[in-house]
């Protein structure tokens, strides 16, 4: 069955979703049921393990998007050479792990409580990192309906694995206890499903598992630069501050999920169309086709940001609880990143051939990032780390991004962004949360009527507004549900 590339691109943004959802999920309910300096352990268990999992995966993850859809005579020995590394992976992290890294990184973050909890981690990267490839192998192979139920299935057991024992016996310990027995579980049908999806002979060959490797580890260098550039602020609060403190940090600094899931859309979206413009070379149109991308990027991407800035305090002691009140600091100040977000420069670095520039960007921003992001947290806390994270926006990547575009497009600086477009987005966001803000500051009420009062406010001056300037129009939509309603009544819509 031939798969629309909309409907794949659905299914990975959906399951990309849900994750997060269900991460979000399991940090609100331990916020509430373990104190500060057991949450930071939890947190920073996961951060440990977040930060050194792609040292392992060597992005492997994607090679079969590569390797999969043209084999025919061998899928399952490709599949069984690129979990087989996979494994020797994980294998080799968790060993790290259980054999002294545990004691050396509770050290390095002050946290007597973390020897513990990372070696219960330790058997975690062998069972999860093999189950990495799963999206890769069922997309290749026509499935991606596998790769949306089991999405699903395996997001809400690991929620359920989760909060259920800590409801019970509220400890780290259990937290990261229950992670393992869950992906141990997870992994094993995550097999189950690839193993199915690949027939003919397992044997892996040495030559095999060269060719993924030498594909894969260059991705793996991006990502990993890319994860330095992201987490670092988090791995040096952990070192300099005190536990509790790195608790209300790590809350704060995050980018608003639904912010990272449209953007995860579009990309996958524009990649594939921006590729075949850059090698037709027309690059007139690829530039037009990226300005309205990175429009309709900022007509979501504005909007969330500037009401979430504006509604922090609220959006994090409602996430949170009364405790992380505070984290509302980092978090507004993470918002601040947003130009990073809107410009997509992956799809248009990746679809112009310019792997070496994406590469070079995420290690100047690692680079940079790791600096600022020590002096900040060493003089000024958890508010200098913050900002140091998002300077780096401006000080690397907003520069470079403006030249390399300019060189792939063959245009000016003055013509790589769509200023018009831009700005319009930028004004109709700006009368709304002008709005929205200026009744916040006349009312003392609950976090949650704060919001929904807040919402409202933010949504009836923001409608005319985006009608106004052409950046919304509700009419399609309404003709569609016109349409849907008339005919369950039996009727016929008029042409």
């Amino acid at each position: 069955m031939i798969e629309s590339r909309s409907a794949k691109t659905i299914v990975l943004a959906s399951g990309q979703a849900l994750g997060t959802l269900v991460l979000l999920v399991i940090a609100a309910v331990l916020a509430r049921l373990l104190d500060k300096v057991d949450y930071a352990t939890f947190r920073q268990t996961l951060l440990v393990y977040t930060f050194a999992a792609p040292f392992a995966v060597l992005g492997l993850d994607r090679a079969l998007y590569y390797f999969l859809p043209a084999e025919e005579v061998r899928p399952r020995g490709v599949l069984a050479e690129n979990l087989l590394l996979l494994a020797t992976g994980g294998l080799v992290l968790g060993g790290l792990f259980a054999l002294g890294g545990n004691r050396l990184l509770a050290r390095w973050f002050n946290n007597p409580g973390l020897a513990g909890t990372i070696l219960i981690l330790a058997p975690y990267p062998l069972l999860m990192l093999p189950a990495k490839s799963l999206s890769a192998c069922l997309m290749a192979r026509g499935r991606s309906v596998q790769v949306a139920g089991f999405n699903v299935v395996s997001r809400l057991a690991m929620l359920v694995a989760v909060v259920i024992p800590c409801l019970l016996w509220p400890r780290p310990e259990t937290a990261v206890a229950a992670l393992v027995i869950a992906g141990a579980v997870t992994t094993s049908a995550a097999l189950c499903l690839m193993f199915r999806a690949c027939p003919g002979n397992a044997r892996p060959t040495l030559r095999g598992m060269g060719s993924q490797l030498r594909f894969g580890v260059p991705l793996g260098l991006s990502v990993i630069a890319d994860l330095i550039a992201v987490n670092v602020d988090k791995i040096i609060v952990s070192a300099v501050c005190l536990p509790g403190v790195f608790a209300v940090y790590v809350n704060g600094a995050i980018d608003l999920p639904l912010v990272g899931i449209a953007v995860g859309a579009a990309v996958s979206v524009l990649m594939v169309d921006c590729t075949k413009l850059h090698k037709d070379g027309r690059l007139t149109e690829m530039l037009a086709l990226a300005h309205r991308a990175w429009t309709k990027c900022a007509a979501i991407i504005f909007p969330l940001t500037a009401f979430a800035f504006v509604f922090a305090p609220e959006v994090m002691r409602l996430l949170y609880g009364d405790d992380y009140g505070e984290s509302a600091v980092p978090f507004r100040i993470y918002l601040l990143r947003f130009p990073v977000r809107i410009s997509l420069y992956h799809a248009i670095f990746i679809s112009a051939n310019r792997g070496r520039q994406l590469l070079g960007l995420s290690s100047a921003m690692a680079a940079m990032g790791t600096v600022l992001a020590w002096l900040g947290a060493s003089y000024y806390g958890i508010v200098g780390a913050a900002a140091a994270n998002a300077l780096v926006v401006y000080i690397v990547a907003v520069p470079y991004l403006l030249v390399s575009f300019s060189q792939i497009f063959k245009c000016g600086l003055r013509d790589v962004l769509p200023w018009q477009g831009l700005g319009k987005v930028a004004l109709a966001t700006a009368i709304p949360t002008a709005g929205a803000a200026a009744v916040r500051m006349t009312w003392d009420v609950p976090d949650l009527v704060s919001l929904l009062v807040g919402g409202t406010v933010w949504g009836l001056l923001a409608a005319p507004v985006f009608a106004r300037l052409r950046l919304f129009d509700a009419r399609p939509m309404l003709r569609k549900l016109g349409a849907a309603v008339l005919r369950l009544l039996g009727g016929q819509p008029s042409r």
